[in-house]
């Protein structure tokens, strides 16, 4: 079984390997990257350091939630889109009959805390 490291290195690699695909295809000298508010500060470290390697590539990253990535990249406003979950199937529909392949990928996980006060009276938190 890989280590927790070796994994988190694969996928930092997959995400800058994308990064450098798409700027081989653009236009301009910026690759748009928009999607998921828990992810953008992540997506902008990353695209930091892009950015030091390929200085002549500039990267913006937005946030506003995954359904607005994923609708900017079908409509063509972004490269790339960050998502905190999975592409509905409905996406992938209209994905299609644009005729647009797409890829998805996991660069990060994250979790839900609740943090209480040990002055606070609650003493038990319930999903019921």
């Amino acid at each position: 079984m890989l280590s927790k490291e070796i994994l988190l290195i694969m996928r930092l690699l997959t995400f800058f390997s994308t990064l450098l695909l798409w700027s081989c295809s653009l236009k301009d000298d910026t690759i748009k990257i928009k999607g998921s508010d828990t992810e953008v500060n992540l997506a902008v470290i990353f695209a930091e350091e892009f950015h030091k390697q390929h200085d002549s590539l500039l990267v913006s990253v937005s946030g506003g939630g995954s359904g607005l990535g994923i609708a900017s990249l079908l409509n063509g406003n972004a490269h790339i889109a960050n998502s905190s979950r999975a592409i509905k199937e409905e996406e992938k529909e209209l994905f299609n009959k644009q005729g647009i392949v797409i890829d998805s990928f996991i660069f990060a996980l994250d979790a839900i805390a609740f943090v209480v006060s040990e002055k606070s009276a609650l003493d038990s938190i319930s999903t019921c």
